[in-house]
């Protein structure tokens, strides 16, 4: 977990606290509930800084991105097209903050992120019964 080498894991947090150093110079705790460099599983991700566990034994589990979102589209449906609209709000919020690092964004932020998500998905789901891209957009319509 070093600052600018390539990240191909999220990881969370199960048991223990660390000590998360951004490069930014701001340096945060890492409770038990929280997940570091998220964005992997929909982009390439570099690690923003280090993280040691600097409070005694944690328990963290590693989940490889590609892996993950693979097998998200291999069994398709709603959870696919979920985390696909997830993804990209997700890479589009923090390609607008100047902060963002693996941690990426509070609870609050991140169930924001999930709701929209969610009703995007939604609507998907009910309009075009496939992809988001499936059905031609006619003026008739507009």
């Amino acid at each position: 977990f070093l600052p600018l080498k390539d990240c191909d894991h999220v990881y969370f947090v199960e048991q223990g606290y660390g000590l998360k150093y951004a490069s930014h110079g701001y340096s945060t705790v890492v409770m038990p509930g929280d997940s570091l460099c998220l964005p992997a599983i929909w982009a390439e991700w570099h690690y923003c800084g280090r993280c040691t566990a600097e409070f005694g034994a944690g328990y963290v589990t590693r989940v490889n991105g590609e892996t993950f979102a693979n097998l998200a589209m291999k069994f398709s449906g709603e959870v696919a097209r979920y985390l696909q609209i997830f993804g990209i709000l997700l890479i589009g919020a923090l390609e607008c903050d100047v902060d963002a690092d693996d941690l990426c964004f509070n609870a609050e932020k991140m169930e924001a992120l999930a709701s929209r998500a969610h009703i995007f998905a939604h609507a998907s789901a009910t309009q075009t019964h496939g992809s988001l891209f499936e059905k031609p957009v006619s003026r008739d319509n507009l």
